[in-house]
């Protein structure tokens, strides 16, 4: 087989990290698809709104 001498050192190198930065870009495009970033935000997952009142008590300026 003559394909082992086709590239170089340094092409087979080269050609190396281009074939890890394209697995790592689809195990990236994978896990965002798949993620849990594209899940459903469901009512009790949200943070409680802070009132009205609430906003004005914890502006308002106490006597020391």
């Amino acid at each position: 087989m003559d394909n082992m001498n086709l590239f170089s050192d340094d092409q087979m190198a080269v050609l190396g990290c281009l074939a890890a930065i394209a697995a790592c870009m689809l195990m990236m495009g994978l896990s965002f698809r798949f993620g849990t970033v594209n899940e459903v935000v469901g009512e009790s997952d949200l943070p409680a709104q802070p009132t009205a009142d609430d906003v004005r008590r914890s502006t308002e300026r106490r006597a020391a």
